[in-house]
């Protein structure tokens, strides 16, 4: 695999900077580590940008090759380095998140879908197969999965010509290997596995079997969580990870944006060249409007929408 053009290293600061256009009244009121206050705008910005310089240096210094200074480390060391680097991130509005793939759908499209689907309840106002209460996050696994399923199959499939897929895989049990540490892979619990011109298949491994699904060949991960295992500091050390993988695994990568699902609300972590930020948690029962569009942005066809740079063609072989 090679992609062409090559990139070069002293334009990667003109890369769009996703995070660096938040308008600032998008900012909640907290962060996970740093808590700004709505009267302190300039004390906010500069968290934003720390965070955003933090992990420009990261990305653009990450070498792929198995002595990475984050090789031959455990999951929990890799997470801690991560979070070293990007230090507080930014927490960003629930308006926000309603606002990031506002324009992909119309609200009577979606409802359409909901009504058809028989997948929610306008009446109790909550999606039917979504346990009101769980013990466990994998008994969230096969509903998600199925509710994904069926956007994918309806207001997110392909409209045009062309041989591009996404498909839902459940993939808490599934290894995915890090290119640069295959001591210590890691499992999203749920991935948007795709096929078009800026995915490929897993590499192949002597005297195994090839892979269906790793980080080279997804759109996006979900991550589930119990909403008693909320916890701001571990979901973006864990989808940092997780997206510094779909980084190092997509070479034209813009950006990688993932959510975190709970039993009752949504949030989207996002990360690109410049930093990183997450958002509030949006409840999925009372406005399924939103999750059913972030998943579509998040599986969308359009890869320009999930974070690959259309103007970079990787070179199948």
């Amino acid at each position: 695999m090679s992609a062409t053009p090559a990139p070069d290293p002293a334009a990667r600061d003109n890369l769009p900077i996703n995070s660096a256009t938040i308008p600032p009244n998008a900012l909640a009121d907290s962060t996970p580590e740093n808590p700004p206050r709505e009267s302190e705008p300039s004390d906010t910005v500069s968290n934003l940008r720390k965070s955003q310089q933090k992990f420009q240096r990261m990305m653009c210094s990450t070498p792929i090759r198995s002595d990475s200074s984050h090789s031959r480390r455990t999951t929990e060391e890799q997470k801690d380095a991560l979070e070293d680097e990007l230090g507080p991130i930014p927490k960003l509005s629930a308006d926000f998140l309603k606002s990031m793939y506002k324009d992909i759908k119309s609200d009577t499209v979606i409802k359409r879908f909901l009504t058809r689907s028989k997948l929610y309840s306008f009446k109790t106002k909550r999606w039917l197969d979504i346990p009101e209460t769980i013990e466990k996050e994998k008994e969230l696994y096969e509903p998600f999965v199925k509710i994904i399923s069926k956007i994918l199959a309806g207001p997110g499939r392909r409209t045009t010509k062309g041989t591009t897929k996404r498909e839902v895989v459940d993939t808490h049990n599934i290894r995915f290997d890090h290119h640069d540490d295959l001591e210590n892979p890691t499992r999203p619990d749920i991935s948007i596995m795709a096929v078009g011109p800026s995915f490929q298949k897993p590499p192949l491994k002597e005297g195994k079997e090839r892979a269906k699904i790793g980080y080279c060949n997804v759109a996006s991960v979900f991550d589930v969580k119990r909403d008693a295992d909320n916890s701001d500091r571990e979901q973006a050390r864990q989808l940092a990870g997780y997206n510094r993988q779909i980084y190092i695994s997509q070479p034209n990568r813009k950006f990688a944006c993932s959510a975190i699902m709970t039993e009752t609300q949504v949030r989207a972590v996002h990360f690109d060249h410049s930093g990183a930020y997450m958002t509030e948690f949006v409840d999925i029962h009372k406005d399924p409007y939103t999750f059913v569009r972030l998943v579509l942005g998040l599986s969308s066809h359009n890869e320009e929408d999930v974070g690959p740079a259309a103007s970079v063609v990787l070179m199948h072989r």
